[in-house]
């Protein structure tokens, strides 16, 4: 038997004694099962199990952020989509984020990184153009001015998703514990306001030990970098 096919007969092995300890309730030892063989879990299994035993011990906002890591490790499985779903129904986040998201969000975020949704945009305007460019026959006069307006509309929604939705792993991050947002990177500053527990935000700036929210926007504000944890593809 090769090394690829002991490896594989070994994860699923792993996979099944797992799902036991699920099925136990013996949280505590499937924990120390993946913390004992993490190097056999690809990034995304190992995220979406860390998740599972999360959310089964009551903390919802850790879970979700496995889950999201999970999800940013590609992992192909429809239980991440429905799982993330889940949390943020309990966690109240479902109408807060859904104002952030452009119609074709749930398109565009199995499409890729920024570069690869901008080539994306890119080619349908100009494919578009060229169809109508190319027409023969009864060519319109107004071929022209449609297509600025369409290479205008698509860059604008393309930046509006880009700043709302698709950001660079070291920028996304979930909120685990209730903090306080303040109007700089300080407790000496004023409180500005309160951040939901397990919100998804965007970071800008990093100073000390304060992180800058910048989107969404109505919870632009400072918070510790204890209150939150970094999105990624990693296991951690």
């Amino acid at each position: 038997m090769t090394n690829n096919s002991t490896d594989s007969v070994n994860h699923k092995q792993l996979l099944d004694t797992l799902n036991s300890l699920y099925q136990q309730g013996d949280y505590p030892k499937a924990q120390q099962l993946l913390k004992e063989n993490a190097a056999s879990f690809p990034a995304g299994v190992w995220n979406y199990n860390q998740g599972v035993l999360s959310y089964k011990q009551g903390n919802v906002p850790l879970a979700r952020l496995y889950w999201e890591n999970a999800k940013r490790s590609d992992l192909s499985f429809t239980g991440v989509e429905n799982n993330l779903f889940i949390a943020k129904e309990q966690l109240g986040l479902v109408n807060i984020e859904s104002q952030h998201q452009p119609f074709w969000s749930d398109y565009l975020d199995d499409v890729g990184t920024k570069s690869d949704q901008s080539f994306l945009v890119f080619a349908i305007l100009t494919l578009f153009f060229l169809i109508l460019v190319g027409v023969k026959v009864k060519r319109p006069k107004w071929r022209y001015p449609l297509f600025v307006v369409l290479l205008v509309a698509g860059l604008w929604q393309l930046e509006k998703s880009y700043d709302n939705h698709y950001l660079p792993a070291a920028n996304q991050a979930i909120i685990l514990k209730e903090t306080t947002l303040r109007e700089g990177p300080s407790a000496i500053f004023n409180q500005s306001g309160k951040i939901p527990v397990g919100l998804k935000v965007s970071l800008g700036k990093i100073q000390d030990e304060w992180a800058l929210i910048e989107r969404p926007e109505e919870f632009y504000g400072w918070v510790g970098l204890n209150d939150l944890k970094v999105i990624t593809t990693e296991k951690n």
